[in-house]
């Protein structure tokens, strides 16, 4: 209102020039305002001649082609983990297969229940690893129950392998009176340099040998146990190497457990290689080994790969699915190998030649192979639990008590009395 005052009292007392500017003024004011209407009325137009149906199925394609790019994603990572499993399982079959012909054929000619049945817990390690690995493929949230069972077993089969060994000696008491005449006995590098020799001779020291088994027997499962408690907790943080998780914990006392009962195996078969030697315990060991340490750093290298980053987040699956994930597909290619390596390590052919020797009934078989009464016994009488009045004593010649009213456990085979008339395995005949 101010500034058409001020345009009225110009144009009032103003000359004619100042008129003529102000009409010219006024001229242009108006075009523009026109102008600016026929804009509003053009674009009233296009919207009055645009289909709403026509927006509304462009929103969608735009929606859709954005859901298509993520399900694309999603595919493309699917196809991978399903290639990979499928991949596993072949292997895994064929391993599988391979190791239980020769289980078949071990318990079609059991002749030996002393050695065959810790032969036949051994040979089952590669059918057990591979399908429970197969299965964490596929069951990935179900992978730390599904793997407890490996790591059992794991344990298990360590001390099966000592006992075998044991067996081979023709027993405990045969093997205190060996060790009794054997002089002290220096410790493996590089814990000869920190301790002082064994004394092989006393008659503790096969217990404590056992004790070393045993103890990964008992820890393994415990450890196992713990960290699916911690799981659902989120407390575990498996591969993650942080100090307010269980998983470095574990992984420590996991890694000193096994570090003792192979240092164990290997003590033993210092003492007693020379006895050992017809019946080449080393490639059996070595068998033995790589698949239970072997598998154990190479889950602890994957865990490095994924503190590090090099192993991350894949799609919709977290670095932690990819560890485990490449751990189970790892132990499925790689149980082939151990089933070629123990057919040859573990030969059935032997058992097969002695004819001259009753063999058990499969039925009987079985049992006596599934059995753990023997790892029950062995864990009482080692630890002291349950034992004989003259366990671990020597009479005044130097030659061991018998154990008393402690079940021979290396002789176990006098459970069926078929077995009893088995003629002894002689060195050149064990493999």
């Amino acid at each position: 209102m101010r500034s058409t005052l001020t345009t009225a009292l110009v144009y009032a007392l103003g000359s004619n020039q100042d008129r003529a500017g102000i009409r010219v003024a006024e001229q242009q004011q108006q075009q523009q305002e026109q102008q600016e209407q026929q804009q509003l009325d053009g674009g009233l137009q296009l919207l009055d001649q645009i289909d709403l149906r026509q927006l509304a199925a462009l929103a969608s394609s735009s929606s859709s082609l954005g859901n298509s790019t993520d399900n694309g994603n999603e595919s493309k990572y699917d196809d991978v983990r399903l290639a990979a499993f499928w991949i596993a399982g072949a292997f895994a079959i064929v391993a599988t297969i391979l190791s239980l012909h020769s289980v078949y054929k071990h318990m079609t000619n059991y002749r030996r229940p002393d050695l065959q049945r810790r032969i036949v817990r051994i040979l089952l390690m590669v059918p057990i690893y591979a399908i429970d690995s197969w299965f964490s493929l596929r069951f990935s949230s179900a992978s730390i129950y599904l793997n407890t069972l490996r790591d059992v077993y794991e344990a298990y089969v360590l001390y099966q392998f000592f006992l075998l060994l044991a067996s081979f000696l023709h027993g405990e008491q045969e093997l205190v009176r060996i060790l009794g005449s054997k002089p002290p006995l220096n410790h493996p590098w590089p814990m000869k340099y920190c301790l002082p020799p064994m004394l092989v001779s006393h008659p503790q020291f096969f217990t404590r040998l056992k004790q070393a088994l045993l103890q990964f027997v008992i820890i393994k499962p415990l450890l196992a146990l713990i960290s699916i408690a911690l799981e659902p907790f989120g407390l575990l943080d498996e591969g993650h190497w942080v100090m307010n998780r269980g998983y470095p914990y574990i992984c420590f006392f996991d890694n000193l457990s096994i570090t003792i009962a192979f240092y164990a195996l290997v003590v033993f078969y210092s003492a007693l290689g020379e006895e050992l030697k017809p019946f080449k315990p080393f490639f059996k060991f070595l068998c033995v080994k790589l698949v239970i340490f072997f598998s154990f750093w190479q889950s602890v290298a994957i865990s490095g790969l994924v503190a590090i980053s090099v192993i991350h987040d894949f799609g919709q699956y977290t670095a932690e699915n990819v560890a485990t994930g490449a751990q189970d597909f790892l132990i499925c290619i790689e149980m082939l190998g151990a089933a070629i390596l123990h057919a040859y390590a573990f030969p059935y052919k032997e058992y097969e030649s002695m004819m001259n020797t009753s063999r058990l009934p499969f039925k009987y078989t079985f049992f006596d192979i599934f059995t753990i009464s023997d790892v029950v016994d062995d864990t009482s009488d080692a630890f002291n639990i349950r034992r004989g009045r003259n366990y671990g004593k020597l009479s005044a010649n130097g030659e061991p008590l018998p154990f008393d009213d402690v079940e021979d456990n290396s002789d176990t085979e006098s459970d069926f009395a078929h077995a009893k008339n088995a003629a002894p395995l002689d060195a050149n005949d064990a493999l």
